[in-house]
C-alpha cells in the first residue's frame, strides 16, 4: 500500500474518536504515522531516536455504546471500528457460553464479546504485553462488564515463561512477537496453555477462540488440543503467509475445516458445526 493509500485508510479512523479532543488526537497520530518511512530509514542505519508517538498519550475510541481508552504507544487503535479488522463477521453472531481472546490488546473483541454475551456468557481474555494489559482491564472496568476474566499472560504450548520483543518505535502495524524481534525492549513474561486454563477455570461451553499472537499461532493451538476435541469451538487465527496458514492448519484437529475471512485472518470450524450453519 503507497504512502497516499495508507494516509487514507489511517484518515478515516478519525471519526473513530469518541469526543472531540479524542478527534483531534487521532488526526495529530495519523500526521505522525506518515513519517513512518524517515523512522525505517533511520533503523537501516542504526539510528532510533524515541518514537514520535509519545508525544500524544491517551485517546478514546468508540463504537455503539462501547468505548475503549488506549494509549497513542499502543499503535492503531482507532482502525478497528473502521476497517475489517475489527469483526469477524458471522464467527461472532448469536454468542453463547465462553469466549477466549489469546492476545487480547487493549480490549477490543473482549469488550464487543462481553456485552454481546451479557448474562449468557463470559470472556477469558490473555494479553501479556504490558504495554497493552494495562488498558485491558482499563476498558473492562469503563465498560463495567463483569463477565470477563483477564490474565496477564501469553498462551503457548507449554507451562513456563516466554520472551516478547517489541517494535522499536511503535511506527509499525505488528505488535510485540515471540518469533520476531522487533529491535524493541524485551519483555519475558508468563506462558500458559490453553487447556491447563481451561481445566484450572473449569470453562466448559466454550464457542470461540481468537488468536492473534504475530506469528506465534501455531503454539496457541498445540496446547489447546484437548479444548478443541472437547468443545469443538470455532477458532478465528492470523496466519500471515502461506507458511504460518500450513502451521496452524497442521495443529488443528483433522475434523476442522478452515477458510479465509480477511486478508491474514482465517476461521476454523469443526465439521459438525460447519454442517450446522
Amino acid at each position: 500500500m503507497g504512502l497516499v493509500s495508507q494516509f487514507r485508510v489511517h484518515a478515516r479512523g478519525i471519526r473513530s474518536g469518541d469526543r472531540l479532543k479524542d478527534r483531534a488526537a487521532i488526526a495529530a497520530l495519523v500526521s505522525l504515522r506518515m513519517l513512518s518511512p524517515l523512522w525505517s530509514l533511520l533503523d537501516r542505519v542504526h539510528v532510533r531516536p524515541p518514537s514520535p508517538l509519545g508525544l500524544l498519550r491517551r485517546y478514546r475510541i468508540r463504537e455503539g455504546i462501547n468505548r475503549w481508552e488506549v494509549a497513542a504507544s499502543e499503535g492503531a487503535a482507532y482502525l478497528y471500528p473502521v476497517t475489517p479488522v475489527g469483526t469477524f463477521g458471522e464467527a461472532e453472531e448469536n454468542l453463547t457460553g465462553v469466549c477466549i481472546d489469546v492476545g487480547a490488546s487493549f480490549g477490543w473483541f473482549t469488550v464487543r464479546w462481553a456485552r454481546q454475551l451479557g448474562a449468557r456468557g463470559r470472556v477469558l481474555a490473555l494479553e501479556p504485553d504490558p504495554r497493552h494489559y494495562p488498558s485491558l482491564l482499563r476498558n473492562i472496568e469503563l465498560n463495567q462488564l463483569n463477565n470477563v476474566v483477564a490474565l496477564q499472560s501469553a498462551a503457548g504450548d507449554h507451562e513456563g515463561s516466554l520472551t516478547l520483543f517489541a517494535p522499536a518505535f511503535g511506527m509499525t502495524t505488528f505488535d510485540s512477537s515471540a518469533i520476531v524481534d522487533g529491535g524493541g525492549p524485551k519483555t519475558v513474561v508468563p506462558m500458559r496453555t490453553i487447556d491447563s486454563l481451561c481445566d484450572e477455570l473449569e470453562l466448559t461451553d466454550i464457542r470461540l477462540v481468537k488468536i492473534d499472537v504475530e506469528g506465534f499461532e501455531p503454539n496457541v493451538l498445540r496446547g489447546m488440543e484437548r479444548m478443541m476435541e472437547r468443545e469443538h469451538p470455532t477458532v478465528v487465527f492470523e496466519a500471515l503467509s502461506p507458511q504460518a496458514l500450513k502451521a496452524c492448519r497442521a495443529e488443528l484437529p483433522e475434523s476442522y475445516e478452515v477458510r479465509q475471512l480477511f486478508e491474514a485472518d482465517f476461521v476454523a470450524r469443526h465439521r459438525m458445526a460447519e454442517s450446522l450453519v
